[in-house]
């Protein structure tokens, strides 16, 4: 009864490592290990029986014939089968060849692709930076900053101390102390014996000028400029006007990019602003080189607008001018051949900017502030010190996610009163 049993036990054993057997040798196949059947070399005929046994002892226990592990030809067999095991089988020179010049290909296309994006991402920078205009009276340019600061803080700089003082003046050069007589001083110069501005000082000269204008019952200030920032050009033209009652600012800059501009402020007859501010933007599609239409925006309180801008709408130069600003205190007063007088002021870029710099962070809508390297403003009035035109060129820095981007421009303004505006651009 045992032997039958040890019978059976025996055929279900056998079938059971035949499966074993063929789904090993399916796996083997299948992962390109049908190399292991190595044959024993001839010349190994000491092994022949050893290897005759193992081969039987393998068909007897149903497994797959191997060679001796104790073999040189049966260790070679065995680092073969658990290579090719353990690995994927080797690619042809021409497949290797094809797939090295496939990856070459795909590393050129990324840089080419990397180069152009940083190329197009260079330019858009350099165009936004020179839409930053202050064209009232001045240029500006977009400064950006995202990792770097300002290497000025304007902050630390009282306005007060770098503003020149004009009463002081009205005292000095022709005794006028009251408000009313002010107005009358080109008389009282002429009183005495001051004919034309050769005979005064270029500051004096350009304060005089400057409170004329603001004086005027009716203004208009055309400028047009350009300014210029990696290899790109952006043209600049704005326009200021007042009727007696009402200050229009309009600027429109155009070229690679457009962006336009409108505020408008309503002042008292004493000059005394009367409710907001209101900031007007061009209408999209509606703009050109000199024109808009325009859609409100915002209205902000007199204070507020000054802390945006640096200042209000009824003033005319943005630039502070005074001794403490003129770097070169020995100007020159230049008659010209139409008998106009001209003077050419070169103005510190931290102290004379100390009111403009915001301007200019408006403009761009800034996280850091400018920083001016250069300012240098021609000023060109009659001999009744009547303002004709102003002429600006600048250089400073902007900074755009740490990249730092020089910048330079010029504006010039054409000065209008009573009504005698006319275009010339």
């Amino acid at each position: 009864m045992s032997k039958k049993k040890d019978k059976h036990a025996d055929i279900s054993i056998k079938n059971k490592k035949e499966e074993n057997y063929k789904s090993e040798e399916q796996d083997a196949s299948f992962l390109g290990a049908t190399q292991a059947s190595v044959q024993v070399p001839s010349n190994q005929e000491n092994d022949s029986a050893s290897n005759k046994e193992n081969l039987a002892l393998n068909e007897t226990e149903n497994q797959a014939p191997i060679e001796n592990e104790n073999t040189d030809a049966g260790k070679e067999c065995n680092k073969k089968t658990l290579k090719d095991l353990l690995h994927k089988p080797k690619l042809s020179k021409e497949e290797k060849a094809r797939l090295k010049q496939k990856k070459k290909e795909e590393e050129k296309r990324e840089k080419e692709y990397q180069k152009g994006t940083f190329k197009k991402n260079m330019k858009a920078l350099g165009i936004i930076l020179v839409l930053g205009i202050f064209t009232g009276s001045g240029l500006g340019v977009w400064y950006f900053n995202f990792a770097l600061k300002s290497k000025v803080d304007y902050s630390i700089y009282t306005v007060a101390d770098y503003m020149p003082n004009l009463d002081e003046r009205f005292s000095t050069l022709f005794g006028i102390t009251a408000e009313t007589d002010k107005l009358n001083w080109v008389e009282k110069a002429r009183e005495l014996g001051i004919e034309n501005p050769s005979q005064l000082s270029a500051i004096d000269n350009y304060l005089l000028a400057m409170y004329n204008a603001q004086n005027e019952s009716e203004l208009v200030i055309e400028s047009e400029g350009l300014v210029k920032s990696m290899g790109t050009s952006q043209t600049v033209y704005s326009l200021k006007t007042f009727d007696g009652s009402l200050y229009t600012f309009e600027s429109i800059s155009t070229g690679f990019l457009t962006i336009a501009f409108h505020d408008e402020m309503t002042v008292d007859e004493n000059g005394n602003v009367v409710g907001n501010v209101d900031i007007y933007n061009g209408k999209s599609g509606t703009i050109t080189p000199t024109s808009a239409e325009w859609e409100l925006d915002q209205s902000l309180s007199p204070s507020d607008y000054t802390k945006l801008t640096g200042g209000l709408l009824n003033v005319l130069n943005p630039y502070i001018i005074s001794e403490a600003t003129v770097l070169n205190n020995d100007v020159e007063v230049v008659i010209d051949e139409n008998g106009n007088y001209s003077m050419t002021f070169e103005l510190h870029p931290i102290y004379s900017v100390l009111n403009y710099y915001r301007q200019v962070r408006r403009t761009g809508d800034l996280e850091a502030d400018p920083y001016f390297h250069n300012v240098t403003q021609t000023i060109v009035m009659d001999k009744d010190w009547n303002l004709i035109s102003t002429y600006v060129e600048e250089d400073y820095n902007a900074v755009k996610m740490g990249f730092g981007v020089g910048c330079s421009g010029n504006l010039k303004q054409n000065f209008f009163f009573d009504g005698s505006y006319q275009s010339s651009i």
